[in-house]
């Protein structure tokens, strides 16, 4: 079993045409399609759905894709840290 940050990623319409992404969760699932499954199942998504942005490897968060930065993810692990306090 593998840990995943799933994100929703949105924008890609002609009023919003730059991509984005919101609304990060850890996900802990056994692939990458598995773990978009169980988020768009959590979050019923319908319109935009997510994506798995990064991987836990060797204790280290492996960003997949170009449009995150390291920025974006250490602020989505200070969130999830400080709601967990």
């Amino acid at each position: 079993m593998n840990k995943y940050i799933v994100a929703l990623q949105a924008g890609g319409l002609m009023e919003s045409p730059e991509i984005y992404y919101t609304d990060y969760q850890i996900i802990n699932a056994d692939t990458k399609t598995e773990a978009v499954r169980i988020y768009n199942g959590i979050n019923k998504c319908d319109y935009f759905y997510g994506d798995v942005v990064c991987i836990l490897e060797e204790n280290e968060w492996k960003i997949l894709d170009n449009k995150i930065t390291k920025y974006n993810l250490q602020s989505f692990l200070n969130t999830l840290k400080n709601r967990n306090l």
